[in-house]
């Protein structure tokens, strides 16, 4: 696999973050049915100003796997500029997941 600059930039920074545990909320976000079309329009909304219209996520999801990009959405990344979504539903963050999970394919 080749990688861009910004994802190994942010493979580097992110580091062993993939060994984190995972939220335990987030279990229960993955066993929903999430809506790519409502996720694509939380994430035009809230995600796309930093990570690019076209779910720039990529990478978060190769590193982190399901679980660990939904536990990423939900603690956010400290010491970073990328926030929290605690206060979004669990039907929202599935439609986020699942429209990154989708989108370029």
């Amino acid at each position: 696999m080749r990688w861009t600059l910004r994802e190994a930039t942010v493979a580097v920074l992110l580091g062993l973050g993939a060994c984190a545990p995972h939220d335990p909320r987030a279990t229960s976000v993955l066993a929903l049915s999430g809506d790519p079309a409502r996720g694509q329009a939380l994430y035009v909304q809230t995600c796309a100003h930093c990570h690019a219209r076209d779910a720039g996520w990529r990478l978060t999801l190769q590193l982190y796997g399901q679980g660990g990009f939904v536990s990423t959405l939900i603690d956010g990344v400290p010491h970073t500029r990328m926030p929290s979504f605690s206060s979004w539903t669990d039907q929202q963050l599935a439609d986020v997941h699942a429209y990154v999970r989708t989108a370029g394919k």
